[in-house]
């Protein structure tokens, strides 16, 4: 009896599965709205989440929620992104349990791995203190229509950037301007000039404190700043940071492109990283740069500060970093070519009916390169890129 009514469960629940033809294995989210989504607020909507991974068959569920499109740069390519909060936190594709979402088109990378390679191995140099969004792939359909394959990913909040969110110094800022040599007209709103993500800023606004942090990266004399650089900002995570730039040639990520964050009091700043169109062999507009072109990162003035004083010596613990990742092969060329080939057996299927959606040789790419040729182009950089930096740093 039991068995029957389960049964019953899961064909009810799966009715609209079968109207969504789309045979890529993935788990489904299909956006029921009734209105245009908009870009700067989200309206009301349902989610219907279909896995049909199911031991049964197939799980099919309807969410609450509130939804609007999602971007910057990218709102000029024909497929959307979308933000999604839903009405309770609710674990997606096997991911942490969450009520805020980001559903990534990835519309300029072919590969849809970019985002992911760039944020695993973040992760994986430190997985104490360098937090990424965690990703999973999905198909996206709306009212029914198919609209391609994303990119699910975590929202970089509070919750996932594991804030104190009682302590009255746990901060979040996206993309602040404070790594600015001269930042002076870059704010976009006046009333918020660091664009402080949280507390609220009407609640609390922690602007001079990041204009004593900023008075620090400009104004510190050597001694002050060797001395007191690590009080400011956690060095290791910025390490990282900084060879991940470099690895990737993430140029877009050295202004932008990232969150920085203190948990509270007692802690000092972070980064988490954020966005990687721009990496991997394609600049962020597509165009190939096989190292072509390298991350200036003198250009952020906590970089320069660190590589222009002696005193400090980060050159040599960068160098001594490197040996580290490269010793317990967290950088490896094998263990690149073995997530590379995991991520792509995973969306095999799923690539061919996007490409018939979003054709790869549309006005906005540089080239009309399969997923496959995409694949050895990243495969290809990093293998260039790491014998690049162990000659660099000295790895043998």
């Amino acid at each position: 009896m039991k068995s029957i009514a389960l049964l019953c469960f899961t064909l009810f629940f799966c009715s609209s599965y079968s109207q969504l033809q789309d045979l890529t294995g993935l788990v489904k989210i299909n956006l029921l709205v009734n209105d245009n989504l908009e870009w700067n607020s989200k309206i009301g909507c349902n989610i219907n989440y279909i896995d049909s991974s199911y031991q049964y068959g197939c799980a099919s569920i309807i969410i609450g929620a509130k939804a609007k499109m999602h971007g910057g740069t990218s709102r000029k390519y024909p497929k959307r992104s979308y933000t999604l909060k839903l009405d309770y936190p609710k674990s997606l594709v096997g991911l942490p349990k969450d009520k805020d979402w980001i559903l990534n088109a990835s519309y300029i990378d072919k590969t849809f791995i970019r985002h992911q390679l760039y944020y695993e191995l973040f992760y994986k140099m430190n997985k104490r203190h360098n937090i990424a969004p965690k990703c999973a792939y999905v198909s996206v359909f709306k009212s029914n229509e198919y609209q391609g394959l994303y990119v699910l990913m975590q929202r970089l909040d509070a919750s996932t950037l594991k804030l104190n969110k009682t302590d009255s110094l746990a901060m979040i800022f996206k993309e602040p301007i404070v790594f600015y040599p001269d930042s002076t007209d870059l704010f976009e709103d006046i009333n918020n000039i660091y664009n402080q993500k949280f507390p609220a800023i009407e609640n609390i606004n922690h602007s001079s404190f990041l204009d004593s942090f900023n008075r620090f990266l400009k104004t510190s004399s050597p001694i002050q700043f060797t001395n007191d650089i690590s009080k400011w900002i956690d060095m290791n995570n910025v390490t990282d940071w900084y060879l991940m730039l470099e690895l990737s040639n993430n140029s877009d990520g050295i202004m932008k492109n990232f969150y920085l964050y203190k948990k509270d009091h007692s802690s000092p700043f972070r980064i988490a990283v954020w966005d990687a169109d721009h990496s991997f062999g394609k600049d962020g507009d597509n165009e190939l740069n096989m190292m072509k072109t390298e991350p200036d990162l003198k250009r952020n003035i906590l970089f320069r500060r660190l590589l222009d004083n002696e005193l400090y010596d980060f050159e040599n613990k960068v160098k001594f970093r490197w040996h580290q990742l490269r010793y317990n092969l967290t950088i490896d060329s094998k263990s690149f070519d073995e997530m590379i080939n995991d991520y792509s057996l995973e969306i095999n299927q799923a690539i061919a009916s996007n490409e018939a959606l979003w054709p790869i040789n549309a006005k906005w790419y540089y080239d009309a390169n399969s997923f496959e040729d995409e694949i050895e182009i990243i495969k290809s950089f990093v293998h260039l890129r790491i014998q690049q930096l162990d000659k660099l740093y000295d790895y043998h």
